[in-house]
């Protein structure tokens, strides 16, 4: 009997102390957290995300997201993060549409050789190469920069997306089809 009353009154200090506790962070709001990461461009899913009670002096001052789901992600999430509305794509924009900065164009090339391996959110310079007739390959081959600073988009095996200004984009597709474009790695 005497360890039954220990036990009762040790669990209700307990929970006395958690109840205190939760009080003392505020009132609740429930936001949208991420069950697991999710990288730049891709739509979330119901799957990657979950509603949660976070006391509000525990969220970050910017707004959070209202509806999630179906939203591409603008950077990527790592699990259990809150999702902020500035976070996500507008309704309708997915992929690298929605990663595209306002006031860009973007434009998918194929890599020349020499180009170095690249993420979403590098910065790279396009150079163009070519070849002119009865020039000596080694020592006369014109490079020209068709952009400067583009922000890459989207990486797969044989092109990359990358995110130009309006008066570079006819330049870099007219390079790409008609000469050898390299993407040179920038870090600032």
């Amino acid at each position: 009997m005497v360890i039954a009353v220990v036990c009762g009154y040790s669990v209700q200090q307990i929970v006395t102390h958690a109840n205190a506790k939760e009080k003392s962070y505020g009132i609740t709001r429930t936001v949208w957290v991420t069950r697991a990461s999710v990288d730049a461009g891709n739509d979330i899913k119901a799957s990657d995300v979950t509603r949660k009670k976070i006391p509000r002096a525990l969220l970050p001052d910017a707004p959070v997201a209202p509806f999630v789901v179906g939203h591409a992600v603008l950077v990527d999430f790592a699990k259990g993060e809150v999702i902020l509305a500035s976070r996500i794509a507008p309704t309708g924009l997915h992929g690298a549409a929605a990663l595209l900065p306002l006031g860009k164009r973007a434009v998918g090339i194929q890599p020349g050789p020499g180009s170095p391996p690249l993420h979403i959110d590098d910065t790279v310079d396009v150079l163009a190469s070519f070849e002119h007739a009865g020039s000596d390959a080694q020592t006369n081959v014109p490079t020209v920069a068709v952009a400067q600073r583009a922000q890459v988009l989207d990486v797969r095996d044989n092109a990359v997306t990358i995110a130009v200004l309006p008066d570079e984009a006819p330049k870099v597709a007219f390079r790409a089809t008609n000469g050898a474009l390299s993407l040179i790695l920038d870090n600032g």
